[in-house]
């Protein structure tokens, strides 16, 4: 699955002609939890960025 990661919807589906449903959702939710977990990455940054400003101000 992880030489799947780089491709587009339409590159994948080109591929797999006869692609079934259960298949397709799961590259939907492959790239869903893909996207999360890239938020929650910039999430946890900004976070740690935060309380480095505090530290240096005291705060």
């Amino acid at each position: 699955m992880s030489e799947r990661l780089g491709m587009s919807r339409k590159q994948f589906l080109a591929e797999h002609n006869s692609v079934d449903i259960m298949e397709l959702m799961a590259y939907d939710r492959l790239k869903d939890d893909e996207y999360h977990n890239e938020l929650k990455s910039e999430m946890q940054t900004e976070e740690d960025r935060m309380k480095q400003i505090r530290a240096l101000f005291g705060g």
